[in-house]
């Protein structure tokens, strides 16, 4: 699969250094936030996806409007932490479409911070969610979801790791199937149970 990687925080790391070491998949472009002043010196400084793009000399678009931008050709575009909205147009140029992995067991916690949501609320259990990128935030079809337990004394900062690292096989299965033409989507509402486990 041709990818398109767009993403910006560090939930997204695990799952493009997976994509870089499987050979069986190209990322013909990254898509990144800006750089932003950080630190006492207010250096501009890239996004930890921009980072790790330049250091596996991928190629790189940083960009405040992803929808300006012209993209180029692809099979799928994958969607983790990227932290913009996303026209139609643009969702829907890959070949497969968009795909969007989210760090709650949708349809709870939509929209941003759903790791915190999860340890404010006392919540015992999390996981991660594929779902088809949508115009509404969050509410796309559901392609795969995975279940993982939160620890009786888990900070926000550790499960946020935990589930960085289990996106990763979610997020290559779904890739696969999509490759396959074996993947099956269920409505966004739908609430799925098992560890990485299609809908089905």
């Amino acid at each position: 699969m041709r990818i398109i990687f767009a993403g910006s925080g560090e939930f997204g790391l695990p799952t493009l250094e997976a994509l870089v070491a499987d050979r069986r998949h190209e990322i013909v472009m990254v898509i990144s936030q800006p750089d932003r002043p950080a630190g006492r010196g207010r250096h501009l400084t890239p996004t930890p996806i921009s980072k790790l793009a330049i250091d596996s000399k991928l190629p790189l678009q940083r960009t405040a409007d992803i929808n300006s931008e012209v993209l180029p050709e692809a099979d799928l575009m994958l969607v983790i932490a990227f932290g913009q909205k996303i026209a139609q147009s643009q969702v829907n140029h890959p070949r497969t479409g968009s795909i969007n992995l989210h760090g709650s067991r949708l349809p709870k916690y939509r929209g941003a911070g759903p790791v915190n949501a999860a340890i404010i609320a006392g919540d015992t259990l999390s996981g991660n969610t594929i779902i088809r990128v949508a115009e509404r935030m969050d509410a796309g079809a559901i392609l795969a979801q995975s279940s993982v337990p939160i620890g009786e004394l888990e900070t926000a900062g550790e499960l946020h790791d935990r589930l960085a690292e289990d996106g990763v096989s979610l997020a290559m299965e779904v890739i696969n199937q999509l490759e396959r033409g074996t993947a099956i989507e269920a409505s966004g509402a739908a609430e799925l149970t098992g560890s990485a486990a299609s809908v089905p």
